[in-house]
Protein backbone atom coordinates (compact mmCIF):
# COMPACT_ATOMS: atom_id res chain seq x y z
CA UNK A 1 0.00 0.00 0.00
CA UNK A 2 1.06 3.40 -0.36
CA UNK A 3 -0.74 6.22 1.12
CA UNK A 4 0.01 9.63 -1.01
CA UNK A 5 -1.37 12.43 -2.21
CA UNK A 6 0.87 14.24 -4.72
CA UNK A 7 -0.27 13.76 -8.23
CA UNK A 8 3.93 12.22 -9.29
CA UNK A 9 3.42 10.61 -5.79
CA UNK A 10 0.79 8.97 -7.08
CA UNK A 11 2.30 8.10 -10.22
CA UNK A 12 5.51 6.91 -8.75
CA UNK A 13 3.66 4.49 -6.26
CA UNK A 14 1.81 2.99 -9.20
CA UNK A 15 5.32 2.36 -11.15
CA UNK A 16 6.00 0.63 -8.25
CA UNK A 17 2.96 -1.73 -8.14
CA UNK A 18 1.82 -0.45 -4.84
CA UNK A 19 -1.97 -0.35 -4.01
CA UNK A 20 -2.45 3.17 -3.95
CA UNK A 21 -4.89 4.77 -1.33
CA UNK A 22 -5.09 8.59 -1.66
CA UNK A 23 -5.37 11.00 0.72
CA UNK A 24 -6.53 15.07 0.51
CA UNK A 25 -6.66 17.86 2.51
CA UNK A 26 -8.35 20.57 0.47
CA UNK A 27 -10.08 21.18 -2.39
CA UNK A 28 -7.50 21.43 -5.18
CA UNK A 29 -5.87 18.08 -4.27
CA UNK A 30 -9.51 16.52 -3.99
CA UNK A 31 -9.81 17.48 -7.52
CA UNK A 32 -7.39 16.34 -9.07
CA UNK A 33 -7.66 13.01 -7.20
CA UNK A 34 -10.74 12.35 -8.67
CA UNK A 35 -10.75 13.41 -12.03
CA UNK A 36 -7.18 12.54 -13.06
CA UNK A 37 -6.72 9.63 -15.46
CA UNK A 38 -5.20 7.64 -13.02
CA UNK A 39 -8.27 8.03 -10.62
CA UNK A 40 -9.72 4.76 -11.44
CA UNK A 41 -7.23 2.83 -10.61
CA UNK A 42 -6.87 4.18 -6.72
CA UNK A 43 -9.05 4.26 -3.71
CA UNK A 44 -9.69 7.61 -2.07
CA UNK A 45 -9.66 8.20 1.97
CA UNK A 46 -10.91 10.92 3.88
CA UNK A 47 -10.18 10.39 7.31
CA UNK A 48 -8.30 7.82 9.54
CA UNK A 49 -11.27 5.42 9.36
CA UNK A 50 -11.84 5.20 6.18
CA UNK A 51 -8.33 4.90 5.30
CA UNK A 52 -8.60 1.35 7.93
CA UNK A 53 -11.45 0.14 6.29
CA UNK A 54 -9.60 0.73 2.53
CA UNK A 55 -6.91 -1.23 4.12
CA UNK A 56 -8.92 -3.55 5.33
CA UNK A 57 -11.01 -4.20 2.87
CA UNK A 58 -8.23 -4.77 0.31
CA UNK A 59 -5.63 -6.53 2.36
CA UNK A 60 -8.47 -9.79 2.31
CA UNK A 61 -9.33 -9.09 -1.30
CA UNK A 62 -5.99 -9.87 -3.14
CA UNK A 63 -7.26 -10.34 -6.61
CA UNK A 64 -9.08 -6.74 -6.29
CA UNK A 65 -6.01 -5.28 -4.71
CA UNK A 66 -3.84 -6.79 -7.52
CA UNK A 67 -6.27 -5.96 -10.17
CA UNK A 68 -5.73 -2.32 -9.81
CA UNK A 69 -2.23 -2.82 -9.07
CA UNK A 70 -1.89 -4.45 -12.43
CA UNK A 71 -4.24 -1.50 -14.21
CA UNK A 72 -2.83 0.95 -12.67
CA UNK A 73 1.25 -0.35 -13.54
CA UNK A 74 -0.30 -0.25 -17.29
CA UNK A 75 -1.54 3.40 -17.12
CA UNK A 76 1.73 4.98 -15.84
CA UNK A 77 3.76 2.80 -18.17
CA UNK A 78 2.07 4.57 -21.06
CA UNK A 79 3.19 8.12 -19.49
CA UNK A 80 6.42 10.27 -20.45
CA UNK A 81 7.72 13.43 -19.09
CA UNK A 82 5.58 15.42 -22.12
CA UNK A 83 2.68 13.48 -21.21
CA UNK A 84 2.79 14.39 -17.51
CA UNK A 85 3.41 18.06 -18.18
CA UNK A 86 0.15 18.08 -20.43
CA UNK A 87 -1.67 16.55 -17.73
CA UNK A 88 -0.57 19.49 -15.43
CA UNK A 89 -1.57 21.94 -18.26
CA UNK A 90 -5.03 20.31 -19.08
CA UNK A 91 -6.11 20.50 -14.95
CA UNK A 92 -5.06 23.62 -14.59
CA UNK A 93 -7.31 25.12 -18.02
CA UNK A 94 -9.45 22.94 -16.79
CA UNK A 95 -9.27 24.87 -13.36
CA UNK A 96 -8.43 28.13 -13.90
CA UNK A 97 -10.88 30.90 -12.20
CA UNK A 98 -8.20 34.07 -11.84
CA UNK A 99 -6.24 35.78 -13.93
CA UNK A 100 -3.50 34.74 -12.10
CA UNK A 101 -4.05 30.88 -12.55
CA UNK A 102 -4.27 32.07 -16.21
CA UNK A 103 -1.50 33.94 -16.24
CA UNK A 104 0.55 30.70 -15.08
CA UNK A 105 -0.91 28.33 -17.54
CA UNK A 106 0.01 30.70 -20.36
CA UNK A 107 3.18 30.86 -19.13
CA UNK A 108 3.48 27.16 -18.28
CA UNK A 109 2.59 26.32 -22.58
CA UNK A 110 4.87 28.96 -23.22
CA UNK A 111 7.54 27.26 -21.38
CA UNK A 112 6.21 23.45 -23.07
CA UNK A 113 6.41 24.90 -26.34
CA UNK A 114 9.99 26.34 -26.32
CA UNK A 115 11.36 22.61 -24.62
CA UNK A 116 9.55 20.87 -27.53
CA UNK A 117 10.92 23.79 -29.79
CA UNK A 118 14.53 22.39 -28.15
CA UNK A 119 14.16 18.46 -28.47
Amino acid sequence: FAFVSGRLAIQEAMARRRMVVATHVNELKDDYVREEPFSPFLRIGGNGEQLADLVAHYRTRADERLKLVNEAFAHVRTLTWRRNAQGYLDFWNRSATSLARTSWCDRASLAMQLCAESA
